[in-house]
This record gives C-alpha cells, structure tokens and sequence, in this order.
C-alpha cells in the first residue's frame, strides 16, 4: 500500500538539462508550481551538465504525471527532463 501525500511518501525527482547556473531557489520555486516542493540538490556533473535532485511529498500517480509535463522541453540550448528516480 502506497502513502499518500499528506501521510510521508516523499517522491525524489530527478531534474536535468539545467543551466549552469541553476541555484536551490531556482529550482525550488519553478519545481513549486507542480506541486509541493521538500528539499532541492544541485549535482555539477562536470562539462556543463546540472542536475538537480528534487523531493517533493507527493504520490507515485503524481510524479508520472509530472515527469509527462516535462519531458524534452527545450530551453536555454538543452532539453530539459524530469524522471522518477528509484529510492
């Protein structure tokens, strides 16, 4: 059985394509007009990937819906994905 959002299921969302000079806030506050956003990582891959790592307490229906919206979109010269990372 599956926690609900309100009841502990943190879902970690993988984010990349980033600029690279993607911040915390950033992130944070595009990532909060999808839904509630708990903690935000920046990851500098090198050679100008940045990632970030994004947890929000939502449920898995959720985050598939979300890694849907967005999907090679392209800004900044990247395309920019969203996938659910295993945890």
């Amino acid at each position: 059985m599956l926690a609900s959002a309100g009841f502990g299921n943190r879902m970690k969302l993988l984010l990349t394509g980033l600029p690279m000079d993607a911040t915390v806030d950033r992130v944070k506050s595009g990532m909060e007009k999808l839904g509630p956003v708990t903690e935000v990582e920046i990851v500098d891959k090198g050679l100008g990937a940045v990632w970030a790592i994004v947890e929000m307490p939502i449920t898995d229906d959720q985050a598939f819906r979300m890694t849907r919206q967005v999907t090679d979109i392209w800004h900044d010269g990247k395309f920019v994905n969203l996938t659910v990372m295993n945890h």
